[in-house]
């Protein structure tokens, strides 16, 4: 027979080491949340206090261009994590847009001059890629890994023969 203080006793230390155990898990869930935005924060101010003319509206409106093009780039790629995902051909296809855009539009090698359907051409491109991607990976089942890394190294190779050796510069 149990002794019922004994029993409630047992419980009531299994219900402290269950509130002690949520409340250690929302600690670390917050430092864990918080440390990227710490440790800006202390990059920020470090730079302030080290790196000469790092916090004018010149050199914060330079670092705010060049994050455009890989928060572009994060923002399609969280989507295809989040499914399981991963998309390795990502450098090959920019570097092909930037190839064809540059021999699309009026550049040092050619005579063309597309203008703005040069860009829609460029973004069709990229989309039949990402679609043979898909296709790859969802009907023939293999892995995305493998899929996007192959057609990242294809695609990076068509790009370089479309320079034939020599890089064109947009006029």
């Amino acid at each position: 027979m149990r002794i019922a203080g004994v029993e409630k006793a047992h419980n009531e230390s299994i219900a402290r080491q269950f509130v002690h155990k949520v409340d250690m898990d929302a600690r670390r869930g917050f430092i864990r949340n918080s440390a990227p935005a710490i440790v800006l924060i202390a990059m920020t101010i470090f730079c302030c206090i080290f790196v000469e003319g790092f916090m004018t509206w010149r050199n914060l409106s330079n670092l705010f261009y060049q994050m455009t093009i890989p928060l572009v780039l994060a923002t399609g790629l969280t989507f295809v994590l989040l499914i399981g995902s991963i998309d390795l051909s990502l450098e090959g296809v920019i570097g092909f847009a930037a190839a064809l855009t540059a021999l699309g539009v009026t550049n040092s090698i050619n005579d063309n001059d597309f203008g703005i359907f040069a860009i829609i051409v460029v973004v069709l491109a990229g989309t039949c890629f990402g679609v043979i991607n898909g296709f790859i990976h969802v009907k023939m089942r293999i892995p995305s890994f493998m899929t996007t890394y192959a057609m990242g190294v294809v695609i990076r190779g068509i790009g370089l023969l479309f320079y034939k050796g020599t890089p064109a510069t947009v006029k």
